[in-house]
């Protein structure tokens, strides 16, 4: 069940530190320590989600309707934890998790490995990669150093090669079928 979402903004939980400074797996290294919930106790990522959604809350009126999680690296986050914190859905670099439901294949293409800016040149390959997976919906990711790294003209040229082919733009919460309604 899909539903018109264009015209609204789509808030999405993206961490809460966004920093591991004592991350030492090479994934952690090479993304530059910005993967918060990799490696964290299940208890500690709850209580980060939950003063995550106080924060968006406090300055939105209203949580986050899903989770972002900072280098695409959930930890221990999973459906019961997104249930707890009010999270509908949880978005990987691979699929869109719901809470309930069918996982939505994703196609990611961006081009912000972390502090290794030649890392950004397998960001194209590895989303048409990602593109053979049936049913895969294409997803652009634009992170502030495309610009001065040049990714920025490549990555809007692939956005303009998706809308020719009859793409169009929905928020995460789109692709996740809305919650059954209690009799």
């Amino acid at each position: 069940a899909y539903r018109e979402s264009l015209g609204r903004a789509e808030r999405l939980l993206h961490g809460f530190h966004h920093s591991r400074p004592d991350g030492r797996s090479l994934v952690s290294r090479a993304c530059g320590r910005v993967d918060e919930f990799a490696g964290l106790a299940r208890a500690r990522a709850r209580q980060r989600l939950a003063d995550g959604q106080q924060v968006m809350t406090d300055l939105f009126g209203r949580p986050a309707a899903g989770f972002l999680p900072p280098a695409w690296q959930a930890g221990p986050v999973d459906a019961s934890l997104l249930a707890d914190s009010g999270l509908r859905f949880a978005v990987g670099f691979r699929r869109l998790r719901p809470r309930a439901g069918p996982a939505v294949p994703l196609a990611t293409f961006t081009w912000d490995f972390g502090p290794i800016p030649w890392l950004g040149h397998v960001g194209a390959p590895l989303g048409l990669l990602l593109r053979l997976q049936p049913g895969a919906v294409p997803v652009v990711a634009l992170h502030p150093c495309d610009e001065a790294r040049g990714f920025l003209r490549p990555a809007l040229a692939l956005v303009r090669r998706l809308l020719d082919t009859g793409h169009r733009p929905v928020p995460f919460d789109a692709l996740v079928p809305e919650p059954a309604c209690a009799p």
